[in-house]
């Protein structure tokens, strides 16, 4: 939206921080197709402790966009490893396994 990205904006210029603004300024990174700035972004959303699974997905659909597979890869066995399986977003893992070859290890 934006409305929030220049809200986003505007917040920081004014000093403001924390993990809505950064996750709606790495949602922009991302739609505006800036695959470095919206992983950084979203690494940045879940040092703060922003809940993890929307803004994980992103990071990892970011970096593989970039390529860097090797550093998507941890943060995929992150999901996979989750304490419930139903939990976890099948075609989300099915999505990185055809369009990347990103697969986690059995569990």
């Amino acid at each position: 939206d934006p409305d929030e990205q220049r809200a986003a904006r505007a917040a920081v210029r004014k000093g403001a921080s924390g993990s809505p603004i950064e996750y709606r300024l790495a949602l922009g990174a991302l739609a505006e197709r800036d695959f470095s700035q919206a992983a950084m972004r979203f690494a940045r959303v879940l040092a703060l402790g922003q809940p993890a699974r929307p803004s994980l997905h992103l990071r990892i659909y970011a970096l593989c966009m970039q390529g860097r597979l090797e550093e998507a890869a941890p943060l995929l066995e992150r999901i996979a490893l989750a304490p419930d399986p139903d939990a976890i977003d099948q075609g989300f893992l099915r999505f990185l396994a055809d369009a990347f070859g990103l697969v986690p290890a059995p569990r």
